[in-house]
């Protein structure tokens, strides 16, 4: 604005001076004129530049927004970190956070007036949020003088952008374990349940050292959990059922719903581990290569069903060479 209206009033001035007595028109003064203006008005825009930016500026160094993680993961609970410098005594009359989408604000609702200076810092919780990139906006309402634009309508002070990165999944130990005197296996992904059988032998439940790599549940949306149901000692069946399969574990939930407590059923226990989803050929993903094959020892007839699920091949030929009956890959799992 200041080097428009100088600009502005040099062409009024000059256009003035020509126009006066043309008799006594001195071309060489007006050019040294002409030039002296311009020589002047290039050392006015350089200061308006320079030394008239307001308290705002980038290069600021007491004005910054940024996030805390500094490479935040969508598990972390972030939090913006702001500072605001201004010349005077800073009075806080109201921190905000919002967001819409990807953006992110932090609105400071400030009055500052007075002689000095002085620099206030925060910070605002974000929280968590899903893997992406976002623009992170540090936007300040002047409320010092109802006269300003920016009394009403904050500004743009300044901002920044981040990433969130997905977070990798939790890795759930899935051990198996067996009982010689019911000719049942099991399995849990719990680290706490498995450390107790094993300290348990008179539980009659042995390591067997088989085991495989799962996901804890509700730390990765790339994985299905598995639903884990009992049965019961009395009326049974004594075992456990494990599934992937959404469809499979709602109609035994619905089923649990429909038949009384004195009959035979399962009910369901937990979300056990996640584990990856086949694909439509029936063959498991990159991620989660490693297939597992769920055997069934068909004695439904005598209220004593038991599964076992294998991932190693020899472990399938024993199974078949024993009578168990093979039902396909149910479940793909961590190599």
């Amino acid at each position: 604005m200041l080097v428009a209206a100088l600009l502005a009033f040099g062409a009024i001035w000059i256009a003035t001076r020509r126009g006066k007595g043309r008799h006594r028109y001195n071309a060489s003064v007006n050019s040294k004129t002409l030039w002296l203006f311009l020589v002047g008005l290039f050392f006015v825009a350089v200061a308006n530049v320079v030394w008239l930016q307001p308290a705002h500026a980038a290069s600021n160094p007491n004005l910054y927004v940024r996030v805390s993680p500094i490479a935040p993961t969508e598990r972390d609970s972030i939090s913006a970190d702001y500072s605001f410098s201004c010349a005077g005594p800073i009075s806080v009359d109201e921190t905000r956070l919002t967001r819409s989408g990807v953006i992110v604000d932090v609105l400071l609702s400030i009055t500052c007036r007075g002689s000095g200076s002085s620099v206030m810092t925060g910070t605002a919780l974000i929280g968590a949020v899903s893997a992406g990139n976002y623009t992170l906006r540090l936007l300040v309402q002047d409320r010092s003088d109802p006269e300003n634009p920016n009394y009403s309508v904050p500004y743009f002070a300044t901002g920044t952008t981040f990433s969130v990165a997905a977070a990798p999944p939790a890795i759930a130990h899935v051990v198996e374990f067996y009982h010689a005197g019911l000719n049942h296996y099991f399995i849990t992904g719990s680290a706490m349940e498995a450390d107790v059988l094993a300290r348990s032998p008179d539980m009659g439940w042995r390591p067997t050292g088989e085991s495989f790599k799962a996901v804890v549940p509700g730390t990765s949306r790339e994985v299905r959990d598995v639903c884990r149901f009992y049965g019961s000692t009395s009326p049974g069946p004594n075992s456990h059922f494990y599934t992937s399969d959404p469809a499979e574990c709602a109609f035994l939930i619905s089923l649990q719903q429909t038949t009384p407590a004195t009959q035979p059923r399962w009910n369901l226990e937990e979300m056990a581990f996640a584990v990856g989803s086949l694909r439509p050929d029936g063959s498991c993903p990159n991620a989660y290569p490693l297939p597992v094959r769920r055997f069934y020892n068909g004695r439904a007839n005598k209220n004593d069903i038991n599964h076992r699920y294998v991932v190693r091949q020899d472990l399938e030929a024993f199974m078949r060479n024993a009578g168990w009956i093979e039902e396909g890959i149910v479940m793909c799992a961590i190599q």
